[in-house]
Parts: structure tokens; C-alpha cells; sequence
């Protein structure tokens, strides 16, 4: 029974580590795209994309400790 239990828990491990990863990538690319923005446009543009990453990476947190965002009642 407790082989099972590890076992699930490094398959927990595995995708939380596969879901940083991918984060932590966007997250470098975006920093680029930061530093490459020349006028207030591209900056604006830069800061809501990156603003999405990190808030995508915040419900996915969330949502694997069964919590809910703030002010989201999960109504439709």
C-alpha cells in the first residue's frame, strides 16, 4: 500500500515539476521581450502577457489545492 502512495505522490512530484519548468521558460522568454520593449505600446503589450503567465500559474496552484481565486465563485 505504501508503494502506491509514493507512487502516486512522485507522479504528483513529476507534473508540478514539468508545470514550473514550463513556466519558468516563459517566464525567461518574456523577461527578453521585456527588455526589448522600445515604446509604451510593446511595453504595455509585454507586461499583460506576462501578467497572464503568472496568473495562469496561480490558478493552476490554486486549483491543485482545491482552492479558488479571490472574488471567483465558480459560477457561471
Amino acid at each position: 500500500m505504501a508503494h502506491r502512495l509514493a507512487w502516486t505522490h512522485l507522479l504528483q512530484f513529476d507534473t508540478s515539476s514539468s508545470t514550473y519548468r514550463r513556466t519558468a521558460e516563459d517566464l525567461r522568454r518574456l523577461r527578453t521581450l521585456l527588455a526589448a520593449a522600445t515604446d509604451e505600446e510593446r511595453w504595455a503589450a509585454a507586461i499583460g502577457t506576462t501578467e497572464g503567465a503568472i496568473s495562469r500559474e496561480r490558478s493552476v496552484w490554486l486549483a491543485r489545492r482545491g482552492l479558488m481565486p479571490v472574488g471567483e465563485s465558480g459560477t457561471t
